[in-house]
């Protein structure tokens, strides 16, 4: 009885050591998005140099709408409906074999990612620094939030399929095609789109601390490795500054619009990094999906039984 004792009560010291870690990940991590999140904004949205820098990349992705527009603009609208009907059928498939709480979750995550760029797409100011194209406040894309969220609710209901990992790399590939589109097809800014990928990662901190990931070793790399999001906006920034000295305006526009997209898809990849782990069944949230721990081996013949 003594030893079960001490059993339980070693346990349940592990089990409040790993909670106490995991809030603390969970509060790195957000905080990190959060200042991510207010880098963004003050750098491209607040100041003359980011609206100058977005209203110039659209010259620059001339070169790819005025060919092929109509194909951009379809594949912003077309990823989201794709995204969609694969969370609608995964959702479906999770809810026939009773992983409500993942679906609850996915939701969740969907909703408030939605929701909250709106909100803020109305409660923060665009400053009026200049002429530089239309005065209208976009930031951020609620477009990209719809499908990036959508994109993380695929992986967070699909945490026990041996493909899930495929799978969400595809979901989250779409994801940043729609980004890409959104600003090529000039119906958002660059910065929209960033912000919006960070508002995500907000949201998927929150909705999912109690999930592992590689931040729980290195607490400190969660917030840190956020602010890489703007550390390479503004790399970006000043590459495009310097590209006005390039004679031939066609490979100008080739370096910065492909700039933006590579940067579109690396801060995708580098949210999602830096997020919850999204497809480890031992973190999933609905307790009938976890894996069954296997039974211990009998003890052999012999052998001396724990004292009481």
């Amino acid at each position: 009885m003594r030893h079960a004792g001490r059993v339980t009560g070693t346990r349940g010291g592990a089990e409040s050591a790993a909670s106490g870690r995991r809030i603390t990940v969970s509060v790195l991590r957000g905080a990190g998005f959060a200042g991510a999140f207010a880098a963004v904004y003050t750098l491209l949205i607040a100041s003359v140099g980011g609206q100058s820098l977005d209203a110039g990349s659209f010259g620059a992705f001339s070169i790819v709408n005025e060919p092929f527009g109509s194909v951009v603009g379809s594949l912003r609208t077309g990823g989201v409906v794709v995204l969609a009907l694969a969370a609608s059928v995964v959702g479906v498939v999770a809810l026939a074999r009773r992983k409500w709480r993942s679906v609850v979750t996915a939701g969740i995550v969907v909703a408030v990612s939605f929701l909250g760029s709106e909100a803020l797409k109305r409660i923060l100011p665009r400053p009026d620094l200049g002429d530089h194209g239309y005065a209208d406040n976009t930031f951020p894309s609620g477009h990209m939030a719809i499908a990036l969220s959508l994109a993380t609710a695929v992986a967070i209901m699909l945490t026990r399929a041996r493909w899930a990992r495929v799978v969400t790399f595809l979901a989250l590939l779409i994801a940043g095609i729609v980004g890409c589109a959104s600003f090529v097809s000039y119906a958002h800014r660059p910065s929209d789109v960033l912000g919006a990928e960070v508002v995500v990662g907000l949201v998927l901190s929150c909705v999912l601390w109690r999930r592992s990931s590689a931040g729980r070793r290195h607490p400190v790399l969660a917030a840190a490795a956020a602010a890489a999001v703007c550390v390479v906006a503004g790399a970006v920034a000043a590459a495009a500054g310097g590209l006005v000295a390039v004679a031939d305006p066609t490979g100008q526009r080739l370096i910065v619009s492909g700039g933006w997209v590579l940067l579109t898809l690396a801060s995708t990849a580098l949210v999602i990094a830096l997020a919850p782990d999204l497809t480890d069944p031992r973190t999933d949230p609905d307790p009938r999906s976890r894996q069954k721990p296997r039974p211990a081996r009998p003890a052999a013949p012999g052998a001396v039984p724990p004292p009481d």
